[in-house]
């Protein structure tokens, strides 16, 4: 599974990163927003589904936001922790 992951990581994310100016539909939505840590260190973020609009940038736009995300919140993990809140 780890490397059916990696592979889909290298061709959806060729350049190792995804940049706010891929998602330009969904970042001016504000769904979406980090909010520093908890008590034990792990991020706090905050997702407001009721501002997403199927009808605006589309599935791939949507996909490369989630992974955006992610990748920004497993940014702010200190070491050793999986967790998000």
């Amino acid at each position: 599974m780890l490397l059916r992951y990696l592979k889909w990581r290298r061709e959806f994310v060729p350049h190792g990163s995804i940049s706010l100016l891929e998602t330009p539909n969904e970042v001016a939505q504000n769904k979406m927003f980090l909010q520093g840590s908890d008590k034990k260190g792990r991020p706090i973020t905050v997702i407001l589904g009721a501002r997403h609009f199927q009808s605006k940038g589309g599935l791939e736009e949507f996909k490369r936001f989630v992974v955006y995300g992610f990748d920004k919140i497993c940014s702010r993990m200190p070491p050793g922790q999986e967790k998000f809140v």
